[in-house]
């Protein structure tokens, strides 16, 4: 989550974070990852704990909003990427973060000069200048991404592409509806989209990540096996440092 969101009072998981995650669970282990990973821009550290807790692997997690350096829950957390001392990390993950900044092909490139020669960075970002809305300017968006733009951002960044897809199809035309109705509706796109009204456990979010986990493998195969990509309201790439 991010921490504005979670600033606010925010503590519901969403279940697009849920299926995010699991949509990540599903390319560590597609990709055979091992080894220590780097969280850029982790917000309140939900996924970076996951991977410390729950798959028992090294992480770092990296975001200019935390207060100190330290760990906390088995998490190393620095507030800057300079701060970090390590430079052979098996994984980078980007997740909705590029789109924070100016310049994200500096970001990324200062990210991916803590991987190992060979090692992966997983980046996903949202879909479709055309979506951008109130709540993109509340978390601090500058702009969101079609597949031909991010690939031309990996590959200026001097990664080797390894795959492409967009996901969340579902949700794509649920936030086309909720443009379109924006134009109707002032101030109708605000921070309050964030706020989800069901715990984790409940059988709503539970059964609404399991769909999006759902979208989310079927807009994969879709994209890398039959070479359809058909739009979502995110995309994730996967770029590999090239070796020396």
């Amino acid at each position: 989550m991010d921490l504005r969101e979670s600033n606010l009072g925010i503590s519901n998981r969403h279940p697009w974070e849920l299926a995010r995650l699991q949509t990540i669970l599903g390319l560590v282990k597609d990709q055979k990852v091992q080894g220590s990973v780097l969280d850029i821009g982790s917000g309140d550290c939900y996924i970076a704990e996951y991977f410390a807790n729950s798959l028992h692997m090294e992480i770092t997690a990296v975001d200019a909003e935390y207060k100190t350096n330290g760990t906390e829950n088995n998490v190393e957390k620095f507030k800057n990427l300079a701060d970090v001392p390590k430079f052979d990390y098996s994984l980078v993950l980007m997740l909705d973060v590029i789109e924070h900044v100016e310049n994200d092909v500096a970001l990324i490139e200062a990210a991916t000069a803590h991987l190992r020669p060979g090692g992966l960075v997983f980046i996903t970002v949202p879909a479709f200048q055309f979506l951008f809305s109130g709540h993109d300017t509340f978390l601090g968006h500058f702009r969101r991404y079609n597949r031909q733009q991010l690939s031309s951002v990996v590959a200026k960044s001097r990664l080797k592409e390894k795959e492409i897809f967009y996901f969340f199809f579902s949700l794509y035309f649920a936030r086309m509806a909720t443009k379109l109705f924006s134009r109707f509706k002032a101030n109708s796109e605000n921070s309050e989209l964030a706020a989800w009204p069901f715990s984790q456990s409940s059988l709503v979010t539970r059964f609404i990540t399991g769909i999006l986990s759902l979208d989310s493998k079927v807009c994969k195969f879709l994209s890398t096996n039959l070479h359809i990509p058909i739009p979502g309201l995110s995309i994730c790439i996967i770029a590999q440092k090239k070796s020396s």
